[in-house]
């Protein structure tokens, strides 16, 4: 059970300060400019999409065939197509190649159309009419044509839109510029910093090493800011891949990164193209966009073979594409899409929090599906070549709650000019790479106001305000420069966050009491269930659980952590979590009880037991089977705790058939041994109808009795019998089953 002590909600402030940007308080990817530098996409294969209208149009574009790698860039005023590359080529507004590129030239870069994030573009500060163009060549592409050494490469071009008419092409002397020479992954994404600059997020294809290259108004530093973390993921392996063959490989292989809109979280992918590949994962990590510094990496959900992440927009969850194999189809997997709920920065709570939310169309034996975050929906390119992305519509929802809708968006524009390609137009693999705006350099401008809601009670308890670190200097109302306030009352508290020259924060803390009371869904449970209600005992105006639902109470029948927030009217909400283990109970059934014959083999006892669970037998043994050796009382106890499930079952024993002998010759002499003539019935056989009779050689009865106990003495009409032959007749009902015995002969009375 973890109690939320507090909530947060969130408020825009006005910016403060001469130059100051009231865009600043924004999210990165939520300021106008970048909204409509990005509103035109062009895919791999003669598709675009243009975000400028209500309900997103398809074009037809001169992009014939790319895999992967492409980006593409409007007018970040009015929305206007710019220009657009696979990272070989670009062609212009008009969908014809750049002069430079219609005379035989290509970009050092995605030399196979295959490096997932294998173009870049970043305007250039201080030149609103140029561009850089990143162009980058992963692993898989070297592998393609170079299969020993595998080694990547980093280059850029620039882009000035005032050449050819305004049409745009590559500036002369500024193209294939190398920038880094070392063993790259395929991602590759740019990050506004936060002074006016850009970096420019690479990481090594080998080694857990992050490299930022810092992009000013200067130009581009050609020294990375090199930042190694998440050493869980390194090195190489021999593995074989489809097409490649087998082939030494690097740990950070295909895949792409995603930073999260407060550019504090950055996420890389990792996938072999193979379930077992020793390196697969998916890792996130901490980013300074003050110094391109990436530390603290910790593994979303190990051995999780992804393509490109996404954030949410409000920065609480992130969502990853996931291939597992498809019992019906070996050739093509079923990609499911994961919700992950990040606010806790703990591996293991991370995992936990895991949500299948669907699955991916996979009409064409991909393996993954790529995700990017754009005017706060989420888009899912199903990697298959496919004609429609899908949508999550409220990624910042608890699971099903996101609302995710699949072939949402069609990409079939609906004419496509004379001479085009053969080809249907489709997405193919990925979707285009971001291109990000810096924050102005003079800049001032002031963080969300925060409100904290601590719960009701007599005595205020001190409370401690913690701000983030990395900043040059802080500055409370009270006049203390640290990063840490302690508080012994309710009020507003500010502090200003300054880093030179540019960047200052104020961040306006509101602490109040909650107007509503604590209340608790109970301690971690583990239970011997196959459901359990959870409820939130408490009067309130809203509930909202993990699953989306929205009444007070909810029926888990999954094993998981469940939480819930609580909130009324006003401002503050109360949340608790509650982890909740299910174990499915083992019932026992040894079958009704039975009877058998005497003598008759016992069939086999059989326990229900799974995995990990233990046996215990009436007689001792712990094997999941018995063979019962006698009749009698036997149970069995199966343990998997918290759960124990016993069974008892009685076997009795029958005599059915009764086994008895007639003696052929007695002696009455009063000498205690074979005095009396009668039939030896089996011991405790039950006997019905009995009737014994003696006859002498003249044929009259000399004997007669119905007790089986009874026999003859030898005497008759008050004399000893004479010696001699006499004969007898038995017939009686014996045994449980009421068999029918009869019997004649003769037998000797000696004296």
């Amino acid at each position: 059970m973890s109690r939320g002590l507090f909530s947060f909600l969130v408020f825009l402030c006005g910016s403060i300060g001469a130059g100051s940007d009231v865009l600043a308080q924004l999210y990165y990817n939520q300021r106008p400019e970048f909204l409509k530098a990005n509103s035109q996409w062009a895919f791999g294969r003669r598709s675009g999409l243009d975000f400028n209208t209500a309900n997103p149009d398809a074009y037809c574009t001169g992009m014939v065939l790319s895999y992967e790698g492409v980006a593409s860039v409007a007018d970040p005023v009015t929305g206007a197509l710019l220009f657009y590359t696979n990272g070989v080529q670009c062609w212009n507004r008009n969908h014809q190649l750049m002069p430079v590129f219609a005379g035989g030239n290509f970009f050092n870069g995605n030399v196979v159309y295959s490096t997932t994030q294998g173009a870049c573009i970043v305007p250039v500060s201080g030149s609103p009419s140029k561009y850089y163009v990143f162009t980058l060549i992963g692993v898989i592409d070297r592998l393609h044509l170079f299969p020993n050494p595998f080694t990547g490469h980093l280059y850029y071009s620039v882009v000035d839109m005032s050449l050819d008419n305004g049409l745009g092409d590559i500036v002369p002397g500024q193209m294939n510029i190398l920038l880094d020479t070392e063993m790259l992954h395929e991602g590759m994404i740019a990050i506004p910093g936060n002074c006016g600059d850009v970096w420019l997020m690479v990481h090594h294809a080998e080694l857990a090493q992050f490299r930022a290259y810092h992009i000013t108004a200067e130009g581009i530093n050609p020294n990375p800011v090199t930042s190694v973390t998440g050493t869980q993921i390194q090195g190489t392996a021999t593995v074989t891949l489809p097409i490649i063959g087998t082939r030494v490989m690097p740990a950070y292989l295909g895949g792409g990164m995603a930073v999260s809109p407060d550019r504090q979280r950055i996420a890389i992918a990792n996938t072999g193209f193979a379930y077992d590949y020793p390196f697969n994962g998916v890792l996130l990590c901490k980013f300074d966009p003050h110094t391109g510094v990436v530390s603290d990496a910790i593994i979303v959900d190990s051995a999780l073979a992804s393509y490109c992440p996404a954030f949410s927009p409000d920065n609480s969850r992130l969502y990853l594409s996931h291939p597992i194999p498809d019992p019906n189809n070996a050739l093509r997997p079923i990609v499911n899409l994961h919700q992950y709920t990040i606010t806790n920065y703990d591996s293991a709570a991370i995992a936990s929090s895991k949500v299948v939310i669907g699955s991916v169309n996979n009409y064409n034996n991909s393996a993954n599906s790529y995700l990017k975050l754009y005017d706060g929906k989420i888009y899912i390119n199903p990697q298959s070549g496919d004609t429609t992305l899908s949508v999550i519509h409220q990624p910042d929802m608890p699971g099903l709650a996101c609302n995710y809708q699949t072939g949402a968006v069609s990409v079939i524009p609906a004419y496509c000019p004379a001479g085009s390609s053969g080809y249907t137009p489709q997405t193919y693999l990925t979707l285009p790479n971001e291109v990000v705006y810096p924050y102005s350099n003079d800049t001032i401008y002031a963080s969300f106001d925060t409100t904290i809601c601590l719960f009701s009670s007599d005595i205020f308890e001190p409370y401690q305000i913690s701000v983030p670190g990395g900043f040059d200097s802080y500055l409370w109302d009270d006049g203390s420069s640290d990063t840490i306030r302690t508080i012994d009352r309710p009020g507003t508290y500010w502090v200003w966050r300054i880093n030179r020259p540019c960047e200052a924060m104020a961040d306006t803390y509101i602490v109040r009491r909650a107007d509503i009371p604590e209340f608790s869904l109970g301690e971690d449970q583990v239970l011997c269930s196959d459901g359990i209600t959870l409820e939130a005992d408490i009067a309130a105006d809203r509930f909202l659980w993990s699953d989306g639902s929205t009444g007070n109470a909810i029926h888990v029948i999954h094993s998981g952590t469940y939480w819930v927030t609580v909130s009324n009217a006003a401002v503050c909400s109360v949340s608790d979590t509650v982890t909740v283990t299910l174990v499915q109970p083992n019932p026992q059934d040894l079958g009704e009880d039975f009877s058998i014959c005497r003598g008759d083999a016992l069939h086999e006892l059989k326990a229900n037991v799974s995995s990990g669970a233990s046996v215990l037998w009436s007689n001792g043994s712990r094997e999941a089977s018995v063979m019962p050796d006698t009749a009698g009382i036997w149970w069995v106890s199966v343990t998997n705790p918290p759960c124990i499930q016993t069974d008892t079952l009685y076997i009795t024993e029958e005599v059915c058939a009764c086994f008895f002998e007639v003696p052929t010759a007695f002696t009455p002499n009063g000498d205690g041994r074979n005095d009396v003539f009668r039939a030896v019935i089996e011991p405790g056989c039950p006997v019905a109808g009995y009737t014994l009779n003696v006859y002498n050689r003249y044929g009259q009865r000399v004997f007669g009795s119905n007790d089986p106990l009874t026999g003859w003495d030898g005497w008759y009409r008050g004399s000893p019998a004479d010696v001699g032959t006499y004969f007898y007749e038995i017939l009686f009902e014996g045994g449980t089953h009421r068999r029918q015995y009869y019997r004649k002969g003769d037998m000797v009375l000696m004296r």
